[in-house]
């Protein structure tokens, strides 16, 4: 069964096919949706997922949290998770992709990496039975985020798919996150001032052209959430052609 939304009191299945789960009642006939959210299917299990919770970590999820605080060899990491997740140094990429062991002096210096406040793709690299898991950014996919713009969801809207990481038609960059976070990015745009050459004045007018796309981009996001419809590629490329 695809995931798709229900509100209370709408029939979700024949009750002669499907076990009920959480968040479903039954009738003479059929599943009953007994909250607002999304149905899933587990073998012949049939259980719903309410609108209001917490994105939980799977392994592979492809992420962008938020650094709260560093302790000892570790940031914890927001990703809208109960928990924080952890993001250990020896989990970082290094600069220059440089393999190596990291030793004490990467230790001293965390805070060349990421500072409390910096927006960050990650993966998911484990995830333990009390909740816990743990980040890696050992790819050049991944990494801190800068000149972008920070947009949010509801994980429950994000279907998992084989890619996460985007370019759209208008040269605006995307990522999203599993956990309902999505980043818009373009480059950053240069000040065409007195005195600045043609290419300059003309890479100023690109930039402000994909700034528009990110802004675009934002909103489209923000009107597939008001309206409860799953954000992926497909329905942002829509809503852009129609805005």
């Amino acid at each position: 069964m695809a995931q798709d939304l229900f509100v209370p009191g709408e029939e979700v299945a024949d009750i002669s096919d499907q076990l009920r789960g959480h968040g479903i009642t039954t009738n003479d006939t059929h599943l009953v949706s007994s909250l607002c959210g999304i149905s899933s299917q587990l073998h012949k299990l049939t259980f719903m997922t309410s609108f209001k919770t917490w994105y939980q970590p799977r392994v592979g999820d492809i992420v962008i949290g938020r650094i709260v605080s560093i302790e000892g060899r570790k940031w914890k990491v927001d990703v809208g998770a109960p928990q924080h997740g952890r993001l250990m140094i020896s989990s970082v990429n290094l600069p220059g992709g440089e393999l190596r062991r990291r030793d004490q002096t990467d230790e001293l210096n965390m805070r060349s990496f990421f500072i409390e406040g910096d927006v960050l793709s990650a993966e998911v690299q484990q995830t333990n039975q009390d909740g816990s898991f743990t980040l890696h950014t050992r790819s050049e996919r991944y990494g801190k985020l800068e000149h972008g713009y920070f947009a949010r969801t509801e994980s429950y809207l994000v279907k998992r798919a084989n890619r996460h990481i985007h370019t759209l038609d208008n040269g605006v960059g995307l990522i999203i996150g599993v956990n309902g976070r999505c980043w818009i990015s373009g480059p950053r745009p240069m000040a065409a001032g007195q005195g600045e050459s043609t290419k300059d004045m003309a890479d100023a007018v690109l930039s402000v052209d994909r700034l528009r796309g990110v802004a675009r981009t934002a909103r489209a996001i923000e009107e597939l959430t008001a309206e409860r419809k799953f954000v992926t590629l497909e329905s942002i490329t829509a809503r852009l052609a129609d805005m």
